[in-house]
């Protein structure tokens, strides 16, 4: 129905269309495969640093982040003390006695070197809230913490604020992306350039109006 109703100036642009987007395809395509081939994907520390302290400003944090760690056990376990004691400590001896005990524990992050959103504290610690977080979350606080069936012990090692600088250990990942999608555009553009400049020298090139 559409070959015997549209008109013949229209398929006649339509199948165009259909062309042009077959060349932007294969053209596409194939500036993605030169891109693989020819980009260097290594980015070394240096390169992420400079990138980092040239446009600290752009990397505020939207909401805090927090290094923790924390267990949730069952209230009236009758190794409370010793468990405290060590988690207070937390040496190498006592975070290997820990993890032995892990058994005993409802949930427990003993990782307290790595930034976490204040979403997955409020997830993980319920009693936390937007209202009241600047009583449980702060620098080098630990406290333990009841409700009527848990007890929880808590050590929050570093905080970043809300609207401080993002730092470098949580923003890296993104600034080597960024990194790399500069290349990747910069290589694109001189592809283009010198697919261009060969068409210009071999005379095989149409200019369309």
């Amino acid at each position: 129905n559409a070959n015997k109703n549209i008109s013949k100036s229209k398929q006649i642009e339509l199948d165009g269309l259909i062309n042009q987007y077959k060349i932007d395809l294969y053209s596409k395509a194939y500036l993605e495969q030169l891109v693989i081939t020819k980009i260097d994907t290594i980015i070394s520390n240096e390169e992420i640093e400079k990138y980092y302290n040239t446009n600290k400003n752009n990397f505020k944090a939207n909401s805090p982040l927090v290094k923790l760690r924390y267990i949730n056990l069952v209230k009236g376990n009758n190794k409370l003390a010793s468990i405290n004691a060590k988690f207070s400590s937390f040496k190498s001896k006592d975070k290997k006695d820990l993890k032995n005990l892990a058994i005993q524990f409802k949930d427990y992050a003993f990782n307290d070197s790595i930034w976490v959103d204040i979403d997955q504290v409020y997830e993980k610690l319920p009693f936390v809230n937007q209202d009241n977080m600047a009583k449980f979350i702060d620098i080098g606080i630990s406290y333990q913490y009841a409700d009527s069936t848990s007890i929880w012990l808590v050590k929050v090692k570093d905080m970043v604020r809300k609207n401080n600088v993002l730092p470098l250990s949580y923003i890296s990942p993104t600034i080597k992306q960024i990194i790399l999608n500069k290349r990747k555009t910069d290589l694109i553009n001189k592809i283009q350039t010198e697919i261009t400049n060969d068409a210009i020298k071999d005379n095989d090139f149409e200019i369309f109006k």
